[in-house]
């Protein structure tokens, strides 16, 4: 071991994680031909919903529904899984009663998993944070929020559990529920500053997009960060000290790029220039750098034409 398909999909991983994502796309393929993985079938039908490939995605997720699986803690982890993709997919096309048949499948197997004996807490945490986006999508925003504060805190300071139900939550325009998240994060010495400085980005931007008051904790972390170079241009360039021209000058590579065009398509948007940050919005999307979080938040803006200036609702 590895196994050739292991290690194909091992490779094709860390060449998504890098942005070149046509590479691994071809060595998911051989894996998934050779020997079909529930790993790799997922990670192939995540690239292709995220190219929009809906047809395609969807029989990625429908091979994966009919592996066979050697214990039932697989099966229900990767099952989960593929209904509430085959979900989001449902939801892309506009098939929202599959998509809610499909979600309440996922909802009664991630309930299972979780009281699973002798399940890991960090399996556990991972697990509440679908849960909690599941929830969400079915309508009921507080027991989402409550599913996602129970993963914090079974997940004893993962960066994950912080960070997935962020991302959702500020994709969303959750702003009170958002912050909460940086207030549990901030105090914590097991997590990256780096990590909590884009957080603070998020959190510093939203606010100023729906006329709140900028929280004093999130602007004393803008103001005192000094980390590795690139998030401290960031954050320079959020509290207006550095350009977009020299934020994006400074960028080293293509992932740089991407957040370099993310962060000044907010602050245009947020100005009134709207087709200039959609602009941007689609120069992210055509980095390929489809691991990072700016990525998904640029996707779901231009596929709603929507930079969230209140909560928005479920869907």
């Amino acid at each position: 071991r590895p196994g050739l398909a292991e290690a194909q999909y091992t490779l094709a991983e860390a060449l998504y994680e890098q942005g070149s994502v046509d590479r691994a796309k071809n060595l998911l393929q051989r894996s998934v031909r050779g020997e079909p993985q529930p790993a790799a079938l997922d990670l192939l039908g995540t690239i292709e919903l995220k190219d929009g490939k809906v047809a395609e995605a969807r029989r990625q997720y429908e091979t994966l529904l009919g592996l066979p699986f050697d214990n039932q803690l697989l099966r229900l982890r990767w099952e989960t899984q593929g209904r509430a993709q085959l979900a989001a997919i449902a939801r892309r096309e506009g098939k929202d009663a599959e998509a809610r048949q499909e979600m309440q499948t996922a909802l009664r197997q991630l309930n299972k998993l979780i009281a699973f004996p002798g399940i890991p807490p960090g399996e556990r945490a991972s697990r509440l944070i679908d849960r909690g986006k599941l929830l969400f999508h079915l309508g009921d925003v507080e027991q989402a929020v409550a599913d996602f504060r129970q993963a914090r805190d079974t997940a004893d300071g993962r960066a994950e559990a912080y960070a997935e139900p962020m991302i959702f939550l500020v994709s969303h325009g959750y702003y009170e529920e958002a912050l909460a998240i940086f207030r549990a994060a901030a105090p914590r010495e097991d997590l990256r500053g780096s990590l909590k400085l884009y957080f603070a980005l998020w959190l510093h931007e939203m606010a100023l997009r729906q006329g709140r008051p900028q929280d004093p904790g999130v602007l004393a972390f803008l103001a005192a960060y000094k980390g590795e170079r690139w998030p401290t241009r960031l954050a320079e360039h959020a509290q207006g000290k550095l350009s977009f021209d020299d934020l994006l000058r400074g960028a080293s590579d293509s992932g740089e790029q991407a957040e370099a065009y993310f962060y000044e398509a907010l602050r245009r948007w947020r100005s009134g220039n709207a087709a200039g940050a959609k602009e941007l919005m689609r120069k992210v999307l055509g980095t390929r750098r489809m691991a990072f979080f700016e990525y998904d938040m640029a996707q779901s803006y231009l596929e709603w034409d929507d930079l969230p200036a209140k909560a928005r609702a479920p869907r």
